[in-house]
């Protein structure tokens, strides 16, 4: 997976920072479109990265075949046309002139030319493909307010939200890592693990540097751990279950990963010392967590003075009722479930494992209904209870959640998750 990430620059109408974590160049628009000349303009860039990655493609092929290239230019021209199925439209031609500073035969140029179409940024941009964005808006975090009153660690035993039984008491830790253990490979192949928005999001809230030492705990399938990994000295991946730690290393092997460590580790009693790591992240798991406060403890243990805390979790509104039947839903369908916290929750139990909320954001996600019941695997009476729930959801829960149907039948809803920046006083 590859992130980058772009920052409008302060004081600027139009100029933008684009970086990878190493480098970073200049985005702006021309005098005369209102910016200031300060870099070139985001077509710019994207017909160059073409035009570099052609260079870089010829060169590896050339070298592979042991032919010699004294230099490599390409020309990149953007045309367009009508669209002659949509007059509205026009379709965009981009052609690439490339010369090479060689003695080569005319079937080796035309190997070349064929190698030109694999380059990545090629495939990247002709090749089909799925954009999401995520948009979200960032206020600074309140002053964490002490509270006599700490956070509840489980929802309340009543009713499951269709009204037809009690909920079950709290998983046991060996359920939750059979649960897990046994879902290690829809982990590693889900999409909105390995290649979710939010994965960006999460990795420019922690803003890795070459010397830190992060530590990624309930890993799950390593897709987090691997994705810092290029950007710090080092990653230590724990988690739970056996098989989540294979499929990290797994994970890390096919992306040449050299800088990541994987093990079986208890978030509640981690076996590092104390100030161990510059920063550790955990993402989409804490809602598992059976002692939330003794996790929150261990990770600020581990952590040096002045180190970052980067979490992402489902976030429970405020409200009462909204808060119990998106956890009551949540536990129907996962037995391993615990608790999804509010933000404000959220910013206690951090302030007393001595972590101070600096920066929070918030975002909604959309499920497929169909797809979430299925991937959790439960036998077909319970999956039908989740169903049930949603088909008998209050008027005020269908809003809330935005709950759509078709034919009676539940198609999605969507909830809220929070990411959050902390830093260890």
């Amino acid at each position: 997976m590859k992130t980058i990430q772009v920052n409008s620059v302060p004081g600027f109408r139009f100029r933008q920072e684009i970086g990878n974590g190493t480098h970073t160049v200049i985005c702006d628009l021309d005098v005369t479109s209102g910016g200031t000349n300060a870099g070139l303009d985001p077509k710019d860039h994207t017909l160059g990265g073409l035009g570099a990655c052609t260079a870089m493609t010829i060169k590896i092929v050339a070298d592979a075949n042991k032919w010699q290239l004294d230099g490599i230019s390409v020309k990149i021209t953007q045309t367009d046309k009508p669209n002659p199925a949509d007059s509205k439209k026009k379709i965009y031609i981009i052609a690439e002139e490339i010369e090479v500073r060689a003695n080569l035969t005319q079937l080796q140029l035309d190997k070349l030319k064929a190698a030109a179409k694999k380059c990545p940024v090629y495939l990247l941009m002709t090749e089909q493909k799925e954009v999401e964005a995520t948009i979200t808006q960032v206020s600074p975090a309140a002053p964490s307010t002490p509270s006599t009153t700490a956070p509840q660690t489980a929802p309340v035993k009543t009713e499951s939200p269709s009204g037809s039984e009690p909920q079950k008491s709290m998983p046991s830790k060996g359920e939750i890592s059979k649960r897990f253990g046994d879902s290690a490979q829809s982990y590693a192949d889900s999409v909105g693990h390995a290649k979710g928005a939010d994965l960006a999001i999460v990795v420019n809230m922690l803003n890795p540097r070459p010397h830190m030492v992060v530590l990624d705990v309930a890993t799950g399938a390593g897709h987090t751990a691997v994705t810092v990994s290029p950007f710090v000295r080092k990653v230590v991946a724990t988690d739970l279950t056996q098989p989540m730690i294979d499929q990290t290393k797994k994970l890390a092997a096919a992306r040449g990963v050299p800088n990541l460590e994987a093990q079986v580790a208890d978030v509640e009693n981690l076996p590092f010392a104390n100030a161990s790591f510059d920063a550790v992240t955990v993402r989409i798991a804490p809602h598992h967590f059976l002692d939330i406060k003794k996790a929150m403890a261990e990770i600020a243990r581990v952590l040096v003075a002045g180190g970052v805390f980067v979490m992402e979790d489902s976030c429970a509104p405020e409200s009462a009722r909204q808060d119990k039947f998106i956890n009551d839903l949540e536990k129907l369908r996962d037995p391993t479930h615990v608790r999804s916290y509010t933000k404000n929750e959220w910013k206690r139990l951090l302030a007393d494992a001595g972590l101070k909320v600096v920066r929070l954001r918030h975002y909604r996600k959309e499920h497929d209904v169909a797809d979430w019941i299925e991937r959790s695997g439960l036998p077909q009476a319970e999956q039908n209870k989740v169903w049930e729930a949603f088909a008998n959801a209050p008027s005020w829960a269908r809003k809330k959640f935005a709950i759509t149907f078709k034919d009676g039948r539940a198609l999605s809803y969507s909830d809220d998750k929070v990411i959050l920046r902390a830093v260890k006083s």
